[in-house]
């Protein structure tokens, strides 16, 4: 993030938007690395946007670790509290305000 940083010291009106990311919902940690990136870019200023709830179930937040492999019919089938979507709603939470 250090060239992302130097450039909105020189450019301090610009506004920054770390897009599409996020954690594959096997990676061990990955809810803490989810919660240092969203701590950084909040205490930065910056925009976020998180990939991706309702995608492949890779990334989805709403999967845990050891869900089956196919993704689901519908979120009407349930989501799954897990401690990805945890970080992210606390963090959708303070946004919301």
């Amino acid at each position: 993030m250090r060239g992302v940083i130097d450039f909105q010291k020189k450019h301090p009106n610009v506004r920054i938007l770390l897009g599409e990311f996020g954690v594959i919902r096997w990676a061990p940690g990955g809810a803490r690395w989810l919660a240092d990136v969203v701590d950084i870019v909040e205490y930065k200023g910056w925009d976020w946007m998180f990939h991706a709830v309702g995608d492949w179930n890779g990334w989805d937040p709403t999967y845990a670790a050891d869900d089956g492999p196919k993704n689901r019919a519908s979120f009407a089938n349930g989501l799954v509290e897990t401690d990805r979507l945890s970080v992210l709603k606390k963090a959708w939470a303070k946004n919301a305000q």
